[in-house]
């Protein structure tokens, strides 16, 4: 099952706090997300555990939630890389 988790990074022009689903991660400090149906790579700093920005919330890279989130060593393809 894939974790719930948010981000204020500006995706699909959209640039509120939207909830995405954390798919895996490289065991360093990118991740994988899925939001609308479109899957992205992105820094785990700018995703966080609960709603919020960057700075006032916590990032999911300092949680304990990652150790059940599983390692990907290739992503995708047609992966978004930002």
């Amino acid at each position: 099952m894939n974790m719930i988790a948010y981000t204020d990074y500006p995706l699909r022009g959209v640039q509120a706090v939207k909830q995405v689903e954390l798919l895996g991660w490289d065991g360093n400090k990118y991740c994988l997300i899925r939001y609308m149906g479109r899957e992205y790579n992105l820094k785990l700093g700018y995703i966080y555990t609960k709603p919020g920005v960057l700075g006032e919330v916590p990032s999911v890279a300092s949680s304990e939630c990652m150790k059940d989130v599983p390692i990907i060593n290739t992503y995708p393809e047609g992966v978004v890389v930002v």
